[in-house]
């Protein structure tokens, strides 16, 4: 593939990895509002985006399998349609119960784009262009987090949040139109056939790989603690401290150009660093940041300001982790990348879920209650770090792909 081809592919994939985060963050200032327009319970108005991230995660279970049997062209153009139809539904929900159910829609809808984004990177770099490419996919991640909020804050403050939806259906609508006339197939190897008992057999055969298995649990973690954020950020910072929509908008526009700027600085080290290296800094200023917040909680210092600088000190944390260990975590399987991209999907946002929506079944938003599980999540980060760096003093790992024969990694 030539160089301006490889370009337009990342462009593409990287407006995949936009539509699916900002489906999820542009709407978040106006939770608030929600909550008192539908007359719901807090946690119910939560649960849109923890039921998002449930279908986004468990509908790459078959996105991952069709895509490898039938190209990522075909998912593509029946995943972003859905989603654009869902986006534009949300308009005329009339009751919370409406717009969780199209929340849900939603998140299995882009699950197509999620999966085929991460197969298209796999399809299309090679060797030292992975870890770039996800580098790259790493800052757009970054980008939408920082930018959604904001702009959602602005749309709530002059239009309302249903503005919000509208923008994301003409999103979607705008990257079908640019896939049939532009993009194209990417993949080269396709599976025979789509047998369920093989595709759990494939499934299954992903975790003899400790590189996949290791790096799989760090996501799930790393994704627990945005969701957690995303989850409680705007009741804390709307409700416990006052602040109006535009400014929720332009301190989580701080916060999370907090991961932006680690994975800028992610993109420099590489040069210098290997990756495990830069995840194990990561993981370490991870746990230092989550462990100063709690304890500037029980002694009872904390402010917003203190929660902004800890909050942003956690994000850059997490941009040096997350490119790292989504490259590691896909790289033995150049020929099943829709495969293993789907159970990444699958663990990740699944994950996300699992944390976020018991963080807000069991805990009332709060800084204080947000505190002890960050620092609860970042423990268990470096605990498995910790244990994951010992076993790789001891020995390499070999990983079996599946149609090139047995490779060892060196996995210093």
């Amino acid at each position: 593939m030539q160089k301006a081809e490889k370009n337009r592919a990342l462009a593409f994939l990287l407006g995949l990895i936009v539509i699916g985060q900002a489906a999820m963050d542009i709407y978040l200032p106006s939770i608030p509002n929600m909550i008192r327009l539908f007359a719901a319970p807090v946690e119910q108005v939560q649960m849109t985006i923890s039921i998002y991230l449930l279908g986004f995660g468990g509908s790459q279970l078959f996105h991952g399998p069709l895509s490898d049997r039938f190209g990522r062209l075909p998912v593509l153009l029946i995943g972003l349609p859905f989603f654009a139809a869902a986006s534009l539904a949300m308009i005329w929900a009339p009751s919370i119960g409406w717009v969780i159910a199209l929340r849900f829609i939603q998140g299995v809808a882009v699950g197509a784009a999620s999966v085929c984004a991460r197969a298209i990177m796999r399809d299309t770099f090679k060797g030292d262009e992975l870890p770039v490419a996800s580098s790259y996919m790493s800052m757009a991640w970054a980008l939408i987090p920082i930018l959604a909020p904001a702009l959602g804050g602005a749309i709530q403050h002059h239009l309302g949040w249903t503005y919000s939806f509208l923008l994301l259906g003409v999103a979607g609508i705008g990257l079908t139109l640019w896939l049939i006339a532009d993009v194209g197939e990417t993949s080269r190897h396709r599976t025979a056939t789509l047998s369920i008992k093989q595709t759990t057999r494939d499934y299954a055969g992903l975790f003899q790989a400790a590189e996949f298995r290791n790096n799989m649990l760090l996501l799930a973690l790393l994704y627990g603690i945005f969701s957690c954020v995303n989850v409680a950020g705007p009741i804390i910072l709307q409700n416990q401290y006052n602040s109006s929509v535009m400014a929720y908008g332009w301190i989580m526009l701080i916060i999370a150009s907090g991961y932006f700027l680690g994975s800028l600085l992610n993109n420099r080290l590489l040069a210098h660093l290997s990756p495990a290296r830069i995840v194990e800094k990561g993981i370490t200023l991870l746990f230092t940041a989550c462990i100063t917040n709690l304890v500037l909680e029980w002694a009872e210092c904390a402010t917003l300001w203190t929660l902004v600088c800890a909050l942003f000190a956690i994000y850059l944390s997490l941009g040096l982790v997350f490119a790292n260990a989504l490259a590691a975590s896909l790289r033995p399987f150049p020929n099943h990348a829709g495969l293993a991209s789907s159970m990444y999907g699958v663990i990740l946002f699944c994950s996300g879920f699992l944390i976020s929506s018991g963080y807000a079944a069991l805990f009332t938003s709060s800084s204080a209650s947000l505190a002890r599980v960050l620092a609860v999540l970042g423990g268990l980060m470096l605990f498995c770090h910790l244990v994951f760096n010992r076993k790789r003093k001891v020995c390499s790992r070999t990983v079996t792909d599946y149609k090139d024969g047995p490779r060892t990694y060196d996995m210093k």
